[in-house]
């Protein structure tokens, strides 16, 4: 079960004892780290997500992959994912993160390749027929009139087969 609340106020949270590994993922020195306000490191998108997160932690449920974006030292976002287990009786939050900045921007590139053409970034088939598709259905639900326009350039063929698809494209 996971917990979802929506709303709480910000709540003011410090690292409290931070590994090495930090300094390399984020570039922030352990010593800065350790004590600071963590949500003021926190991409703006991502702080209520975190707040509600924290929420749930001070309510003693864990909260397992947890995904937000931190700012490192250079100006850049990192996205890391967290898991973090409450000790109500200890007071205290164990938490592990990885960085998993790399795998979300593949993931980013990937959906837009889906959706355009490689070689100009213009939307593709794919990305037509799903747009044709989400038209026709508002068209029919509202009883609306539509038109499709199909523009064909002749005499590519002969351009790709003499000096290859680059040419051509």
């Amino acid at each position: 079960a996971s917990c979802h609340i929506l709303g709480i106020a910000c709540l003011v949270c410090y690292f409290g004892r931070v590994k090495p590994a930090s300094q390399r993922v984020l570039g922030y020195s352990v010593e800065y780290l350790t004590g600071h306000p963590f949500l003021e490191m926190i991409h703006p998108e991502d702080v209520q997500r975190t707040v509600d997160a924290m929420a749930c932690l001070r309510l003693n449920e864990p909260v397992l992959s947890f995904q937000n974006r931190y700012l490192a030292k250079d100006g850049t976002y990192h996205t890391l994912v967290w898991n973090a287990i409450p000790d109500a009786a200890r007071k205290i939050i164990y938490c592990s993160a990885r960085d998993e900045t790399d795998r979300v921007r593949l993931e980013i590139e990937l959906a837009a390749h889906a959706i355009t053409d490689v070689l100009t970034g213009l939307p593709n088939r794919r990305w037509f027929l799903e747009h044709l598709k989400e038209a026709v259905g508002v068209a029919r639900r509202y009883k609306l009139h539509g038109s499709l326009m199909f523009i064909d350039l002749d005499g590519f063929k002969p351009i790709t087969d003499r000096f290859g698809h680059t040419a051509g494209d």
